[in-house]
């Protein structure tokens, strides 16, 4: 029974998603290109948050996270340029505002923010916008397990990635974005 609600509940706002992601493209131009951007360890230096002892609550972890300037500026650049943002991020539904809030406070500029239960489900995201006849630029580091020491990624998203029709910026292009030598 658990299980069947949260189906259910991950499927009515992945079309709550869907429906606000329409709502944004019609208000830009039809040619325009769109980069989908994740935003923990690609934009927020994340993992080191999720350390014992660093915060009590999801949401002080989330509030208290520092950005990095290389891809923050990376992100103004993209959108002066009349291109479009939108942050896809694997994060709980429940730090929806407070995300919105986060990348306000940091001045980075989004035209739509959308969470996702797993990872797996931003291609779908991105499918959209393939099938709306968007330019996809995705940026993700697509990895996990950082604060174990030992960064893990998530290699069948990364495979499926690769084979769609879009520009990629995955882990080590972000580590340049952000660690510019």
């Amino acid at each position: 029974m658990n299980r069947l609600i949260k189906n259910l509940i991950v499927r009515s706002v992945g079309q709550f998603f869907s429906l606000q992601l329409h709502a944004a493209l019609s208000r830009r131009p039809a040619s325009d290109t769109v980069h989908v951007v994740d935003i923990d360890n690609t934009l927020a230096h994340t993992w080191p948050s999720l350390c014992d002892g660093y915060c009590r609550s999801e949401m002080k972890r989330y509030e208290s996270l520092s950005i990095f300037r290389g891809m923050r500026d990376h992100i103004l650049a993209q959108a002066a340029a009349g291109h479009s943002i939108i942050f896809v991020s694997a994060r709980s539904y429940d730090c929806y505002f407070l995300t919105r809030r986060w990348l306000r406070d940091c001045g980075v500029p989004f035209d739509q923010l959308i969470l996702v239960y797993h990872v797996k489900e931003k291609l779908d995201f991105i499918n959209l916008l393939l099938k709306k006849g968007k330019k996809v630029v995705y940026i993700d580091d697509l990895s996990y397990n950082h604060e174990a020491g030992e960064t893990k990624f998530y290699e069948d998203t990364i495979r499926r990635v690769k084979q769609l029709p879009i520009r990629y910026i995955g882990a080590a292009e972000i580590e340049q974005i952000n660690y510019p030598s």
